[in-house]
C-alpha cells in the first residue's frame, strides 16, 4: 500500500469502559487484549477490542471498535484496498458482545445553540511528548487521541465556568462510561482550534463536542459520563 501512496487511516472510534477498569488497574494491573476483525469493505475495515483482567475471571475493563479507512495521500480521500482482504468476521467474540462494527454517527452541521466556546491551540509540544502514542500520523497531521484531549479540555473550562447543569466541579471526579470520535479532517502545530460543547438534550451526563478549524469541522466526539462517585483525596 505504501508504494501506491496508501495508508490506512483511523476514521472513528468508540470505547465502553467499565467501572472495573476505574476501581482496579493501574500502571502494573496484569490485561490481556483481544482483537477480531469484525467487519471489511471495499474501502474500510472495523477492528473490535476488548481489554479485559489477565486471569481466570477475565473480568472486561475496555471494549470497543475501530474503523480504518485506505486513504490516498496524494487526493485525500478513500479509496478501494488495492488487493481485498480475506473478507471475514470472526465466529469467536464472546456473546456478551454488543458493539461488533462502528455504528453510523450523525455529525451535527453546527454545534448546538449557546454551546460553550473555548480556543485550542495545537502547540509543538503535544506534538513531540504524545509522538510514541500515536497522536500524530506520519504527515504530522493530529489524530484523534489529540483531539479526545482538546476535548476534555474543553469540558473542563466548561465545568469550571459552571456551563454544565450535572457535571460540577472538576471533570476528573466523574467516570467516563464511553467515548465516540469521528474524525474528518486534520489539523497542525499553532493551529487555532474552535471546540465547542453542549450537553445532549436527553441525559445532561452525555456531552458533545465539535472541533472546527478555520470555520471547517475536523472532529466530532461524545463523551457519556457517570455520577460524581470519585472522592478527591487531597
Amino acid at each position: 500500500m505504501g508504494q501506491k501512496g496508501l495508508v490506512m487511516a483511523v476514521f472513528g472510534s468508540q470505547y465502553i469502559l467499565s467501572p472495573y477498569l476505574f476501581d482496579h488497574a493501574d500502571i502494573d494491573f496484569p490485561m490481556t487484549l483481544h482483537s477480531w476483525l469484525s467487519n471489511v469493505g471495499r474501502t474500510s475495515m472495523d477492528i473490535y477490542r476488548i481489554l479485559e483482567t489477565a486471569d481466570s475471571e477475565r473480568k472486561v475493563l475496555l471494549s470497543g471498535v475501530v474503523r480504518n479507512v485506505c486513504m490516498d495521500t496524494v487526493r485525500g480521500n478513500s479509496v478501494p484496498f488495492p488487493n481485498p482482504p480475506q473478507r471475514h468476521v470472526s465466529s469467536v467474540l464472546p456473546p456478551t458482545v454488543g458493539l461488533r462494527r462502528f455504528p453510523t454517527i450523525k455529525v451535527p452541521e453546527s454545534s448546538a445553540a449557546a454551546s460553550f466556546l473555548t480556543t485550542i491551540r495545537v502547540r509543538y509540544d503535544d506534538m513531540r511528548i504524545r509522538i510514541h502514542y500515536a497522536d500524530i500520523d506520519h504527515n504530522w497531521h493530529t489524530t484523534q487521541s489529540s483531539y479526545m484531549v482538546f476535548a476534555l479540555e474543553c469540558a473542563a473550562r466548561a465545568a469550571a465556568a459552571g456551563y454544565y447543569s450535572r457535571i460540577r466541579g472538576d471533570i476528573a471526579f466523574y467516570r467516563a462510561l464511553s467515548w465516540t470520535c469521528v474524525h474528518l479532517g486534520e489539523s497542525f502545530a499553532e493551529d487555532e482550534l474552535q471546540v465547542s460543547t453542549w450537553e445532549d438534550v436527553n441525559n445532561a451526563l452525555l456531552l458533545h463536542f465539535l472541533v472546527n478549524r478555520q470555520q471547517r469541522r475536523i472532529c466530532y466526539i461524545e463523551i457519556e459520563f457517570g455520577e460524581n462517585t470519585i472522592a478527591s483525596k487531597l
